[in-house]
């Protein structure tokens, strides 16, 4: 699915900052936790996505989402999808 799609179809607009930064990390790896992807390539695309993801890109969410355990970073500037980071998916589907 490309990604504007994905995050509009998982409700992204609906969830919080560091979900959004999961959200478009797993788009852009395909769901695959093996693949690392860095930081100003997940900016370029978030800025592609302003509206549907409901502001801009701000530093903070990847420290957040490794807070939380959803992404780890195997060196700096750049992150992968750990295995619970399917736990963000409820949190733009509910109401």
């Amino acid at each position: 699915m490309p990604l504007r799609a994905l995050v509009i179809t998982c409700g992204g607009r609906k969830m919080t900052g560091p979900a959004k930064f999961v959200l478009v990390l797993a788009g852009l790896t395909k769901g695959d936790t093996k693949v690392a992807v860095g930081t100003e390539t997940i900016k370029k695309a978030w800025s592609k996505m302003t509206e549907p993801l409901g502001g801009t890109f701000n530093a903070a969410y990847p420290t957040r989402a490794k807070d939380k355990a959803w992404v780890e970073s195997p060196k700096k500037g750049s992150y992968k999808l750990r295995e619970t980071w399917t736990s963000i998916l409820s949190e733009g589907l509910s109401d």
